[in-house]
């Protein structure tokens, strides 16, 4: 398999900066629910992820595998995570977290909320254009993008972890 020897061999693959504690953080609250959305086809996204030992943070997800639309994606990793973790959520529930411009359209299109980060290829510019909810150069301040996360349950008077 080609990919698999080329993730083994590739020097470009980096985990930036916050990306680990955030998750570590979040995969422990009881209130939080990981998942993952990408056009990636599911075998080479968990190929990818193992590479640099994120694969277990994300337990469901939905992929390019299962509809070359991306727009697709969020309503199947919602369906699929309210049957893993037995619970109903809601559009508002969702938070996507994506460093592309189809990150941001896919979020709105599904009606969640968007935190844009500018560590991929887009421009600050084009992220700021679509007005995600939350935009962050990186995610290295961890406890602001907790924060950011957290906010509409704050606001709401829920409580955060």
């Amino acid at each position: 398999m080609a990919l698999k020897e080329e993730i083994q061999v590739s020097t470009a693959y980096l985990v930036h900066a916050g990306i680990k504690a955030l998750l570590a953080y979040l995969f422990v609250q009881e209130n939080t629910f990981l998942g993952l959305v990408t056009g990636n086809i599911e075998e080479g996204a968990r190929m990818k992820l193992e590479r640099v030992q994120l694969n277990d943070y994300f337990p469901i997800g939905a992929y390019g595998s299962d509809s070359a639309n991306r727009l697709d994606l969020p309503a199947i990793a919602v369906e699929r995570a309210s049957k893993y973790f037995e619970q109903r959520f809601l559009q508002d529930d969702v938070l996507i977290v994506g460093d592309s411009v189809n990150d941001i359209l896919c979020a709105k299109h599904y009606g969640a909320r968007c935190m844009a980060v500018n560590t991929g290829k887009t421009p600050w510019s084009e992220l700021a254009d679509l007005k995600p909810e939350f935009l962050f150069k990186d995610l290295s301040d961890t406890q602001a993008v907790i924060a950011a996360i957290y906010a509409d349950a704050i606001k709401t008077g829920l409580s955060a972890p």
